[in-house]
């Protein structure tokens, strides 16, 4: 029913309404379209038959009919541009003749002004109408008015004064100050609360009044979370009052519960119902619902987009937000040009969302070209309204500084910024005064109590980096409680925070958090999801679990890819990792040249593993001998106290690799190393013979048994020759077999030899000669000197095998042609 000219009709001259029109409606019938043209139409010629004196009854209850909870936006809500305008000035005209007469319609006409279409919006003239409802004493033009302001929709007034105002009212008993006081406290308070005049409320005469009490009571039931009493006082203001809003409220309430498709439906078109009474946001509800989750085409957004544009018709700026968002980043539906148009319109129509998506996108770049000018005016002039968001942005700016905009970093500027938007209870701003709070900066101390308190702030708003930061305090901050991280890196995890889930992988499996259960697969799967960010620490965690088969399938070739992808970042362990991939021939041939090319980019950026190993290549000659570039790697490890690089100088020194005869210096780094329990047997030599110390036989015992006793093979060995030879301690012959022993199952050729020598004479054990030549021969093959010489001389003397004078001649000139002395003299050979 669009065509204006079937409007127009009751509204002829030569078309006079039926004088028995008023008995005929009611809060029913009136939502016809047809019969609220019609009643307007007579209120219209009653106004222009009253005269002077006479009642005012027939005018203030026809009125009443035709705009009680929303009548006149069910009679108009579907009406083209051409058939509204007509309906907007025949309405507004009729309201600004019948304020004369009934000042209520000026209250109402100052309310139409502002929620009216968007073209036909009045801030000034509803400001008018407001004033003139005031003067005209309409016992809620001010309370209507004040809140108006304060909420926003009135902007540019003074919103402190506005309240003050509500509340003063509320004081006076004036019904709907009590009513608007209540609704501040509801929705805007930190937390919600009624006045105690307020439930006097629901007896008062005026049914609108009543209407209005249950409005506010579900809220406040709603804000405390108290489900059954809201849908109770909901359905009661439905029952009694047909309340259209609180339709609306109960089916976003009921939406949470509705499982089947069925019910959806049946609540969607509930939420359409609230609307055609009256609930204007449910085109919003409406436009949100019918969002499709997993869109097959373009047409599945066809009813979102048309209720989004049916709610940016009136007004509603953040649905042309949600609307601009699906035009500029959806690909079903994208239109990037009506996007910016949309986005900028909502913007200027005070979307919050559209204009802070409005500075983030000339930031970005991606669907406009970046113009960072742009976006610092408009964080600008959102903080100057107080906009938490847009405070920390600015911060942002201060923080990092944009030299071409003429801003230099500014990081107390910066701070003061964040702490602005943290004091608003934004959560990443909280989270960044924290990060200041923690390390200081420049003249500003570190004050690690204050930035707990912040974190803490932060993360009961769920901010995930909050909560990492809480797990990295309790980890690290004197406080050692491993249960304690884990809770909170799993908490930023479940939120979705990359970083949180590879902090997660570690614990789960290496238990740092002591559940008495390693979970490998538990931790590839967080390292998984990590990586899938690209966040570097998982990558290089995924890489080594596919190595090493760790929580998955071993596979070389997934470990490589990953490593490298690491590796190709600069990630100093992914680049450590694949130098040991070449060196040890771990799923790629082995590589000298890579391995210590790969070893020396990670050393290069201080990784202390990586500068030992690189030490320990060019000490031991692994791609090529230099010996002095390995000793500057290995005290550059040093210089971070890495214990095997300490052990490697000590050797170094001790040992003399350069010609350079500073033995005493290698007593220093065994000591330090032993300061971490890391032990050789370098510290026991230099009490053995008296380097950079006084020799101390009890001593160097001492110090040979605490490193045999913490795994060192070639202490092991030590400590037997000193329990066999009676050296620092008594000569205990059983006590120098086990050392021998377990020094020689090892791998320590000496100590082959020595419990060979034990078997051989039976010395601490039973005589085996043969076990003697098995040991001797093992030895000797890997070109130990004296191994060669005692195998010769069980073949010359037949002891543990048969008498053979040319295997014996053999390992002699073996052991001559290795060094041995005496092989030299048996042989005739020297050097």
């Amino acid at each position: 029913m669009n065509n204006i000219v079937i409007y127009e009709k009751y509204f002829n001259n030569s078309v006079q309404p039926d004088p028995g029109l008023l008995s005929q409606l009611n809060e029913k019938n009136i939502r016809v379209q047809e019969n609220w043209f019609r009643g307007l139409a007579l209120l219209e010629q009653l106004i222009s038959e009253y005269r002077e004196g006479a009642p005012k009854e027939q005018l203030t209850s026809l009125f009443d009919l035709l705009f009680y909870d929303g009548a006149d936006h069910t009679a108009s809500v579907y009406l083209d541009d051409e058939a509204y305008q007509w309906f907007f000035k025949k309405m507004t005209e009729i309201l600004g003749r019948l304020a004369a007469l009934c000042p209520e319609a000026g209250l109402e006409l100052a309310i139409a002004y502002v929620l009216a279409r968007r073209e036909y919006r009045d801030l000034q003239k509803s400001e008018q109408w407001f004033r003139q409802a005031i003067t005209a004493g309409v016992e809620a033009a001010a309370p209507v008015y004040c809140y108006y302001q304060y909420a926003g929709l009135l902007p540019g007034a003074d919103k402190e004064k506005a309240l003050v105002a509500i509340k003063e009212l509320a004081e006076k008993d004036n019904p709907w100050g009590i009513i608007y006081y209540n609704y501040y406290l509801i929705w805007f308070s930190p937390e919600a609360t009624l006045t105690e005049p307020f439930y006097a409320l629901k007896e008062h005469p005026d049914k609108k009044i009543r209407k209005n009490y249950y409005h506010a009571l579900q809220g406040y039931y709603g804000r405390k979370e108290e489900k059954e009493k809201q849908l109770e006082i909901l359905k009661e203001g439905i029952e009694k009052y047909n309340s259209s809003y609180c339709r609306l409220v109960l089916t976003d309430v009921q939406w949470p519960d509705a499982g089947s498709d069925e019910e959806k439906e049946a609540l969607l078109g509930a939420i359409k119902k609230a609307y055609d009474l009256g609930a204007i946001d449910g085109a919003v509800s409406l436009g949100l619902r019918y969002l499709p989750q997993q869109p097959q085409s373009a047409q599945d957004f066809d009813k979102a987009v048309c209720w989004l544009k049916q709610a940016w018709k009136y007004g509603n700026s953040y649905t042309a937000y949600r609307l601009a968002y699906l035009y500029l980043y959806n690909e079903w539906i994208k239109d990037i040009p009506a996007g910016l148009a949309l986005m900028k319109a909502a913007k200027e129509a005070g979307s919050i969302d559209a204009a802070i998506e409005w500075a983030e996108m000339h930031l970005e770049g991606t669907v406009t070209p970046v113009n960072k000018e742009t976006a610092y005016a408009t964080f600008t002039e959102l903080h100057q309204k107080e906009i938490p968001y847009a405070t920390y942005r600015l911060g942002n700016f201060y923080e990092y500084g944009e030299p071409d905009m003429g801003i230099a970093a500014d990081l107390t500027k910066a701070l003061e910024h964040y702490k602005q938007a943290a004091d608003k209870n934004l959560p990443v701003a909280q989270y960044n005064t924290g990060r200041f709070l923690k390390y200081g900066f420049d003249d500003t101390p570190a004050d690690m109590p204050a930035a707990l308190s912040y974190f803490t702030k932060a993360a009961a708003g769920n901010n995930a980096q909050a909560y990492v930061e809480l797990g990295l305090y309790e980890e690290s901050g004197g406080r050692q409680d491993y249960a304690k991280a884990f809770e909170y890196f799993s908490r930023a995890a479940a939120i979705g925070y990359p970083y949180a889930n590879y902090l997660k992988g570690l614990y789960l499996e290496f238990d740092y958090h002591r559940s008495g259960q390693k979970d490998p697969a538990g931790a590839f799967a967080c390292y998984e999801y990590a990586a899938g960010y690209n966040e570097i620490n998982a990558v290089y965690e995924l890489g080594r679990c596919y190595k090493f088969g760790v929580g998955t399938e071993q596979n070389y070739d997934k470990g490589f890819e990953y490593l490298k992808k690491a590796a190709d970042a600069g990630y100093p362990k992914a680049l450590a990792e694949l130098a040991l991939s070449y060196e040890r021939a771990e799923g790629v041939a082995e590589d000298r040249e890579k391995a210590v090319g790969y070893m020396e980019k990670a050393a290069q950026q201080n990784y202390v593993y990586a500068q030992y190993a690189v030490g320990r290549y060019y000490l031991h000659g692994y791609a090529q001998p230099d010996a002095e570039k390995g000793r500057e790697w290995l005290e550059k490890a040093a210089e971070q106290e890495h214990p095997y690089a300490l052990l490697e100088l000590g050797d170094y020194y001790l040992f003399d690799y350069n010609r350079l005869e500073q033995y005493d210096k290698a007593i220093d780094y065994y000591k330090r190393a032993k300061e971490q329990q890391v032990f050789s047997d370098g510290l026991g030599l230099c009490y053995e013979y008296g380097i950079g110390t006084e020799a101390s036989p009890a001593t160097a015992f001492n110090e040979y048994t605490l490193a045999a006793e913490y795994g060192n093979t070639n202490a092991k060995y030590r400590l037997g020759k000193c329990y066999y030879d009676g050296y620092g301690t008594d000569k205990n012959l059983e006590a120098s077999f086990r050392w021998f022993s377990e020094s020689a199952n090892e791998g320590n050729d000496n100590a082959k030899v020595a419990l060979g020598r034990q078997y051989l004479k039976g010395e601490g054990v039973q005589q085996q000669p043969g076990k003697a030549v098995e040991l001797f021969k093992n030895a000797a093959n890997n070109e130990l000197a004296n191994a060669q010489f005692e195998l010769a001389n069980c073949y010359l003397m037949g002891e543990g095998v048969d008498e053979d004078e040319d295997q014996a001649l053999y390992w002699f000139e073996k052991a001559a042609e290795n060094g041995h002395e005496g092989a030299k003299k048996i042989t005739g050979k020297r050097r």
